[in-house]
């Protein structure tokens, strides 16, 4: 897998581009989303989701700032505009354009160390993308570096590690170092990838073309083998706020059926 992130004025090189960390967990796993227009609580320890409200925007990607979880940043699609949406009331407020024409985002992740907004696209062709230092503030972004594949969704493990899924293939990948391997399932649209903060598994919720459903999965980094957890529905724009209580507890022996699934 090729990646190559430019130094630029803000001084990021391939260390502080790729080494981003998971920010403090919050008390327990907790997540928001857009579901069908509607702004979503997802409660992780309960499996169960509340609507905060509606949206007007179709948001494609999504994800919190510096620990700040009062409100996320969302990337609408297909105009590619940087809102924030207020989580206690889904209420969206337009901060500026990003000016991405001719690219889809396909992640977003905050770099608490260098204190900036990662976004990372992909070309109409899907095969390749570029990575963007994305101003919060403005929408404005700035290129710092690029990609081979049609890869989705990001996500980072503790010691900065880089992982994402080439939907085209259906692998998963390491940025900055090579295709780990097949998840073994037809894969379709990915909804969140993300690590559990406690536990250091990658969870995938993505479809399943051959079983024609959305499903949470627990993917081994080693291999890239996507192991079954269970059903999930789908989401755009998923940002997790925190996490400190163990997924494993929540799912034990795979599925627990006490578990109320969101519907």
């Amino acid at each position: 897998m090729r990646v190559r992130l430019l130094a630029r004025s803000l001084g990021l090189g391939t260390a502080a581009a790729l080494s981003l960390c998971t920010y403090d967990a919050a008390a327990d796993p907790i997540a928001y989303a857009e579901q069908s227009f509607q702004y979503v609580r997802i409660d992780f320890g309960t499996g169960t989701t509340d609507t905060i409200g509606s949206l007007s925007q179709y948001f494609f990607v999504g994800a919190f700032a510096d620990d700040d979880f009062s409100q996320e940043y969302a990337i609408d699609y297909p105009f590619g505009d940087l809102y924030s949406i207020d989580t206690t009331t889904a209420e969206t407020t337009l901060i500026g354009s990003t000016i991405i024409s001719g690219e889809s985002p396909t992640a977003l992740q905050w770099d608490p160390v260098d204190n900036y907004m990662l976004l990372m696209t992909d070309y109409a062709s899907c095969d390749g993308g570029n990575f963007y230092a994305l101003d919060i503030a403005t929408g404005a972004t700035m290129s710092i570096g690029v990609h081979d594949g049609c890869l989705e969704r990001l996500a980072f493990d503790a010691a900065g590690h880089a992982f994402s899924i080439d939907i085209a293939a259906e692998t998963l990948v390491e940025l900055g170092a090579d295709t780990v391997g097949p998840l073994g399932f037809d894969a379709a649209f990915i909804s969140a990838l993300f690590f559990d903060s406690a536990t250091g598994a990658l969870y995938l919720i993505a479809e399943d073309v051959d079983l024609r459903s959305n499903n949470m999965y627990i993917v081994d980094t080693t291999t890239g083998h996507a192991t079954l957890v269970a059903p999930w529905v789908g989401y755009t724009a998923f940002a997790i706020a925190g996490s400190d209580t163990p997924m494993d507890t929540i799912f034990a022996s795979g599925f627990d059926s006490q578990v109320q699934m969101p519907r």
